[in-house]
């Protein structure tokens, strides 16, 4: 009895228990009976045994380089290797890869229990990530889980690929081939959602590739984030999201380059965006979904910066109006007292000394009334004061409305600020 080992296009590994006669000479044969020239050579002494044989390259790796080459040769041979092979990727991967994603995908494939279906929820996450067939054949078997803050913390704390490192927000679990994605309460942030699960859908596209296809990608992929400048926030985000474990550093990069537009225009090689159409449809528009939640929150924050300055500005003004208010009050309430004075000295002068006083006065506000007889004069400086008491209640009037109106614009602005600092706070679970 001889075990013979043969893989399926499901990827599965089946072993059948063939019979395999020997010949009445015990020489061995193959299976098809054929006593092989070299079994008789040995029998008969005459050929030294030949050297145990070796596995030929994988079809991925191209043809085997010399070992002494210029660097400019390997160089060249070592591009068309990834361009042949990463063609290879493109043509042949396929729903017969994704064997490895978990478990019960592979209890599935061998006629097993059937995976369920997705939720309603998950579908429209696929939709709105726009997964291509296979992309949503990725997500749908690794059964996400779709999780409130509540119920997320703590789940994806020992996850060996998870978004946004430090504090996570979704994880796909390789031991188990599952996704668990944190939902924030806020509808706004479903973008954010969406993207965390085409996330976590490209790292177990990514645990579905064979080693081969991962070490033609990853050069790739490091020639992309090569080309981005010191300072780009996914460089921080792929730092942050490997920490301690290098090994995860590729599966990374596939997640967040196919996820993100990281400063080129949203177009990577065209080897890579082969790979990645396998599993969405429509990367531009994945790219635009990060780039709209994240606009939404970056509009937010300037809506804020601009409203609190042009805020202060108006506070300040309506601080220099109430300020120069209560002077001219004080002023006025001088003037009042003078001519309260000058009128009361005038009243008790002698009738017959009143016809020949003449009086001048400069008001308090540059106003100059001219040498008149007296009683001219004070009626005159009466007016003024009437007319000051008058604009001194417009104005009151005025800066009250002001001053109701910026502490309407400042809760406005309150309220703007506690918004924008909320919904980056339900972008973290755990905070």
């Amino acid at each position: 009895m001889k075990k013979v080992a043969s893989r399926s296009r499901t990827g599965l590994r089946v072993e059948t228990m063939a019979v395999v006669s020997l010949p009445p000479d015990d020489l061995p044969r193959s299976p098809t009976g054929r006593v092989p020239q070299w079994v008789l050579d040995e029998a008969a002494g005459r050929v030294e045994p030949q050297q145990a044989w070796r596995s030929g390259p994988s079809l991925l790796a191209g043809p085997p380089q010399p070992r002494r080459r210029s660097g400019r040769v390997r160089r060249v041979a070592l591009v068309l290797v990834l361009l042949v092979g990463l063609a290879t990727v493109a043509s042949v991967y396929g729903g017969d890869r994704i064997e490895a994603l978990s478990a019960r995908i592979a209890a599935a494939a061998r006629g097993g229990a059937p995976l369920a279906p997705p939720s309603a929820e998950v579908v429209a996450l696929a939709d709105d990530a726009h997964l291509s067939d296979e992309g949503r054949s990725v997500l749908y078997a690794a059964s996400p889980q779709v999780l409130d803050a509540a119920d997320f913390v703590g789940r994806c704390t020992q996850a060996e690929w998870r978004i946004r490192a430090g504090t996570a927000v979704g994880c796909y679990l390789g031991a188990e081939g599952s996704i668990v994605l944190y939902r924030p309460a806020d509808p706004r942030l479903h973008p954010f959602v969406v993207e965390t699960a085409a996330h976590e859908m490209l790292h177990a596209a990514y645990a579905g590739l064979t080693a081969a296809d991962q070490a033609l990608i990853g050069p790739l992929l490091e020639a992309e984030l090569a080309t981005l400048p010191a300072d780009a926030q996914v460089r921080s985000q792929i730092d942050s999201s490997v920490g301690s474990h290098p090994e995860n550093r590729e599966t990374e990069l596939f997640a967040y380059l196919g996820t993100q537009d990281p400063g080129t225009g949203g177009a990577l090689a065209p080897e890579l965006e082969a790979v990645y159409a396998r599993f969405i449809a429509d990367r531009q528009a994945l790219v635009a979904v990060h780039a709209g939640w994240t606009s939404m929150l970056s509009t937010m924050a300037t809506d804020v910066h601009a409203s609190m300055g042009a805020l202060q500005t108006r506070m300040d003004g309506a601080a220099q109006v109430r300020a120069q208010l209560d002077a001219d009050v004080r002023q006025v309430d001088a003037a009042q007292a003078e001519l309260d004075a000058w009128t009361a000295t005038y009243a008790a002068t002698a009738a017959d000394e009143r016809a020949g006083r003449r009086l001048s006065i400069t008001w308090w506000d540059g106003t100059v009334l001219p040498m008149a007889p007296a009683d001219q004069t004070l009626a005159a400086a009466s007016g003024l004061l009437a007319r000051d008491r008058q604009a001194i209640a417009d104005r009151r009037t005025a800066a009250d409305a002001e001053d109701a109106a910026v502490e309407a614009e400042r809760a406005r602005v309150v309220a703007l600020d506690a918004d924008l600092v909320e919904l980056n706070a339900e972008l973290a679970p755990s905070a």
